[in-house]
């Protein structure tokens, strides 16, 4: 059992988990021919979180603890500057990340849309992912953001350099083979790619690459696109197999023939 370590500092109450810190309310005079009016307007309370954040409180896992009871004492509240961690509905911890678009997104819709609460380094863990930019074409597609890896030791979020530097949304699942795996889907201009990573020795690793894009078709009608599939190893980047997708007159599946490579 690991032992608890609890450091008091100022138990700091946040907006949106335990008190409301943003009654910012402003009063505005119009004056015209006949007669002066009081216009108040307050700015919604989820929009911004202006408070100096102190750390109040940490919270280690014990060595027994299962991993998917302590997800349940974690919930977040985003605001335009970052996202509030709370802790058993108590603030503990602010995590700055470009949320802006939060100002025109239903509380509902950014919970569901740009807070990730998942696993994406299969420890049991949940990690957290906040979405910076959003293609909305593509409901789910082309997310970019920030990733806070979870540390059990503190019971709080950390920035993670390795997922950073991709920036994209990533999946994480088990192929056929039940390998760990973790990808992420982009599309840009018509084209979509497709990259699958591995942990190693705790470094993130490319395994493979799937690059998409669209082509001229023959018929009008149609619409065609080329796959090239990329594997990495040693450092090295190999095509290893190509194919042409047709989609007949805007069929739900393609078509699919296999181009030999030269």
């Amino acid at each position: 059992m690991k032992k608890y370590r609890i450091i008091l500092a100022c138990m700091v109450v946040l907006s949106g988990c335990a008190k409301n810190h943003l009654d910012n309310t402003t009063e505005t005079v119009s004056v015209n021919e006949n007669q002066e009016t009081t216009e108040s307007t307050t700015e919604p309370d989820y929009l911004e979180y202006d408070d100096p954040f102190i750390l109040s409180m940490i919270f280690p896992v014990p060595d027994d603890a299962d991993p998917y009871e302590i997800r349940k004492h974690y919930t977040f509240v985003a605001r335009k500057n970052g996202v509030i961690v709370c802790y058993n509905k108590m603030g503990v911890q602010f995590l700055e990340a470009d949320c802006s678009w939060i100002k025109d997104t239903s509380p509902y819709v950014y919970e569901r849309c740009y807070l990730d609460y998942h696993d994406f380094d299969f420890d049991d863990y949940a990690d957290f992912f906040v979405a910076e930019k959003y293609d909305s074409s593509y409901s789910s597609l082309s997310k970019s953001g920030k990733y806070f890896r979870f540390n059990p030791d503190m019971g709080l979020f950390e920035p993670w350099e390795e997922l950073n530097e991709i920036g994209y949304q990533v999946n994480p699942y088990r192929n056929s083979n039940l390998e760990e795996r973790l990808n992420t889907n982009v599309w840009e201009n018509g084209a979509y790619e497709v990259k699958t990573y591995q942990w190693q020795n705790g470094k993130l690793v490319m395994m493979e690459r799937k690059f998409q894009y669209p082509v001229e078709s023959e018929n009008p009608e149609d619409k065609t696109y080329y796959s090239n599939f990329f594997s990495y190893g040693n450092g090295y980047e190999e095509l290893y197999k190509r194919e042409k997708l047709v989609y007949v007159d805007h069929a739900e599946w393609p078509t699919v023939t296999e181009i030999p490579i030269e």
